[in-house]
């Protein structure tokens, strides 16, 4: 029997002859599916070539293939293909690979732009890749569906079967789950998509948009990613560099278009029913006509749903973090971190949390253990407390060990001058420049000083932290209400409590309002900016002369906030002045927005001030609480502007970080851009000097590309070896719950952003809905009728900024950016933390 089939021919062989990726690949060819065209080298040269193998100990190459196999290779190279010099893809096909117990994706090898004359060498080097250590621990746990595996299986012959196809020269590639294995939208089809070659996806170098579709085709929802590579789809180099970056206007637009969606959906829904089960398919667009590149059966295996969490001990989630960013941070940002931070909890997969064991010795009352950590999430109602005597000493003892090396910080920025924070700003400036200090140096100074005697201005991240006590503040003024004014609206304390004029976060709005009203002056930048795709707005701005006003007032924006960004706390983050197409498109919000509908916060304020002294007969009375309020809005104002100045830090270690991974790659120690991130400090430095080899890292960074990836697509869990309370459902579907951070009633039509850098188009009075938000959401705010995000808290960014815009606001709202979809009707009751959809 021949050593080399065509894959037309295979789709009845036993997979223990081809693998299951070719059997797969010949039974959609005989049902009519559009496949590149190739062949087959079945698992029995393999075992011809290596008769006597281990699992364990990989063989040694061969120089040569047997002749026999060569010939016949040759032979169905040109059978097959009508081009003798045409560029293939070889890829793996091993026993059990694809199967409906385990798939294998992503474990052994796949080689793009194969020559003819190379194909040896891949044939020999796909076989080796049976022992990648990737494959051989995969292989080392058995599926969760053992009752499932064919007789095959169950043998495992170890053995692999190679495929030979045409090389797609694809612009546009991806997977589609023929029914959503996350669970979310059980009948939808979810698609993932990406520029050019798949294996960007498959590496986890990008972030790809993702689309579910409905049974009837029409997207229910969908979530552009930032993809800054891709795998070219033509390489004229076939010795290059693979990978290659995506222009900054191509980053952040759809690769897909609803019949493109709806083409695809069709496909893997096609695969489903010919191979009777729901199919995880692999598609390529080339010069607009559709590939099935593979299929297999959705597997316990697949990379889509989120990795137990194995550790001991009880952890919490760190609200105040995952409310502003609830993606994991990258392996660089999370080493060079938690060398700064106190030793109160840990990092797990990206995402930080804190120690439940060390909060119990710190709370001196009778919590139960689900109790305590609802409270630590920010969430439920404080129940009667009653002290632990036992415990009192010892959190006695803590709070007075906290206050003896921290306390002077509380005192220190309780009368802080906000002007004295430049301070910061300068030493920023001076760090960036001294070219002797590591991005771990600069951290390490900008987050601690030098020393406890410096000025106050230079410690922005303390004063950060000590400004969190507006929150205990707000409480005693609520009681001080409530004793003083029991017939005073509660809802107009928000009002009171606004920052003052000095919040950089207003200005940051005001700057951008300017931008917008220089725009309304120039007509052709006016219908660039509002009617223009990302890389056309740019384009009409960097044509404009350099005194044009808006070029000013746009160099002045960036100079002063160009190092914040979304995910700003993320090294790994491109901030404003690398990439200013959010702040485009801010702007062209703005532009929509006629000035006299901005409400009045300063007059909202003093008529609520008025109302409150009219209710509070006495005058001392009227002098605590006037006390209170101050303080309170002093607070606000603190922490935000703190965050916009201790947020420079991450931007020059990030800066320190760009410029060291440009000499690496231009010495060919790393290869690609951002690379860097997915590697330790010390890791960094072994590198550097050769202590680790390129393959080595290249490793470590594929496989922790792929970790991110997969953390990325799902929200962290709140708590660790803790079991909390089953929140009783809804027992009506169309409403959902959350917390009320800014009172208030709102109805308008639904706007699912996932990131304002790539998504900023907000129509005035429409529904934000978020995952969360962070300072770079800031000017979407005074835009919405109302803001809904899915992890947050009454302390959170979102709470805070609707605050100062009096914007109804719920956070903590479960499942709303899975349950909402844009363009449905929203009533938004803010002040009982409730949210309806309207059909």
């Amino acid at each position: 029997m021949s050593w080399v089939r065509p894959l037309e021919a295979v789709a009845g062989d036993n997979v223990s002859v081809v693998g299951g990726k070719a059997a797969h690949l010949g039974k959609l060819i005989g049902a009519g599916f559009s496949v590149p065209s190739g062949f087959v080298i079945t698992a029995d040269a393999f075992r011809a070539h290596y008769p006597n193998v281990s699992r364990t100990t990989k063989p040694t190459a061969l120089r040569t293939l047997q002749a026999d196999l060569l010939t016949s290779v040759d032979e169905q190279f040109t059978t097959t293909f009508t081009n003798p010099n045409e560029t293939v893809a070889v890829r793996s096909s091993a026993i059990g690979e694809d199967g409906n117990a385990r798939s294998f994706a992503g474990q052994h090898a796949t080689y793009y732009y194969i020559r003819r004359q190379g194909l040896s060498k891949a044939i020999v080097d796909c076989w080796l890749s049976l022992w990648n250590p990737a494959a051989l621990a995969y292989r080392a746990h058995p599926p969760a569906n053992q009752e499932e595996l064919s007789r095959d299986e169950q043998d495992e012959h170890f053995a692999m079967a190679v495929i030979v196809q045409r090389m797609v020269q694809a612009d546009r590639s991806g997977v589609c789950f023929s029914r959503d294995p996350t669970g979310i939208r059980p009948e939808d089809c979810l698609i993932e998509s990406t520029w050019g070659l798949g294996a960007a996806l498959v590496d986890g170098r990008v972030s790809p948009d993702s689309y579910f579709v409905a049974p009837n085709g029409q997207i229910s929802q969908s979530n552009i990613g930032r993809k800054r590579y891709k795998v070219a789809e033509n390489l004229a180099d076939s010795d290059g560099d693979r990978l290659e970056p995506v222009p900054i206007h191509q980053q952040g637009i759809a690769t897909l278009n609803a019949t493109e969606a709806a083409d695809i959906a069709t496909l893997s829904r096609s695969a489903e029913e010919l191979f009777g089960a729901p199919q995880d398919v692999e598609w390529a667009f080339e010069s607009g006509h559709l590939f099935a590149l593979q299929s297999r059966a959705i597997t316990a295996s697949i990379a889509l749903l989120p990795e137990p969490l194995n550790v001991e001990g009880r952890w919490v989630l760190f609200k105040p973090l995952a409310e502003n960013f609830n993606e994991p941070m990258t392996p660089m940002t999370v080493d060079l971190v938690r060398r700064l931070i106190p030793p109160m909890g840990k990092f797990f997969r990206g995402r930080y949390y804190i120690d439940y064991d060390q909060m119990c010795l710190l709370v001196p009352f009778e919590l139960s253990e689900s109790e305590l950590a609802e409270l630590l999430l920010f969430r439920g109602s404080v129940p009667s407390l009653r002290f632990n005597w036992k415990k009192l000493s010892t959190a006695l003892g803590l709070v007075t060990l906290a206050y003896l090396t921290t306390g002077i910080t509380w005192h220190r920025t309780a009368d802080l001058r906000l002007h004295t924070l430049e301070q910061f700003a300068r030493l920023c400036e001076k760090v960036r420049d001294d070219t002797r200090m590591s991005p771990l140096d600069a951290l390490r100074h900008l987050f601690l000083g030098n020393n406890p005697f410096e000025p106050m201005g230079r410690f922005a991240f303390q004063a950060n932290i000590s400004a969190a006590r507006y929150f205990g503040l707000l409480g005693v003024l609520k009681l001080l209400l409530a004793r003083f004014a029991p017939g005073f609206d509660a809802g107009l304390v928000n009002q009171l409590c606004i920052g003052t004029d000095e919040m950089l976060s207003r200005h940051m709005i005001e700057h951008i309002k300017q931008l917008a009203a220089i725009a309304r002056n120039d007509e052709t930048l006016h219908h660039s900016l509002l009617d223009s795709s990302a890389f056309d707005m740019q384009k009409t701005v960097a044509q404009l002369a350099s005194d044009h006003p808006f070029i000013i007032e746009f160099e002045l924006f960036l100079s002063q906030y160009g190092h914040r960004c979304a995910k700003e706390m993320d090294l790994s983050t491109p901030r404003w002045r690398e990439d200013t197409t959010s702040v485009l498109g801010m702007v062209r919000n703005y532009l929509k927005v006629a000035v006299s509908d901005q409400p009045d916060a300063h007059g909202l304020r003093l008529a609520a001030l008025d109302e409150l002294h009219q209710a509070v007969p006495k005058r001392w009375q009227r002098r605590i609480l006037d006390y209170f309020i101050n303080r309170i809005r002093f607070y606000v104002t603190l922490r935000e502007n703190t965050r916009y100045y201790h947020t420079m830090s991450f931007d020059i270690a990030r800066h320190k970080l760009k410029q060291l991974e440009a000499k690496m790659i231009q010495a060919r120690q790393l290869r690609c851009a951002d690379d860097i991130f997915f590697l330790t400090w010390d890791e960094v430095q072994e590198l550097e000097r050769d202590v680790i080899d390129w393959p080595t890292a290249e490793a470590l960074i594929r496989e922790r590309r792929r970790r991110h990836l997969r953390a990325s697509r799902n929200l962290p869990p709140a708590t660790i070896n803790i079991d909390l309370p089953a929140k009783p459902p809804e027992q009506d579907e169309s409403v959902l719950s959350g917390a009320c951070a800014c009172p208030g009633y709102a109805e308008g039509i639904a706007r699912l952003i996932f990131d304002p850098t790539l998504d900023a188009d907000l129509e005035p009075g429409e529904i934000l809905v978020a995952p969360y938000t962070d300072p770079a959401w800031t000017p979407l705010f005074p835009i919405a009728g109302a803001i809904v995000v899915e992890v947050g808290s009454y302390l959170s960014h979102a709470g805070t900024v609707a605050r100062e815009y009096q914007v109804p606001c719920v956070v903590d709202v479960e499942g709303c950016t899975n349950r909402i979809r844009n363009g449905q009707r929203l009533r938004v009751f803010a002040t009982d933390g409730r949210v309806e959809i309207v059909e």
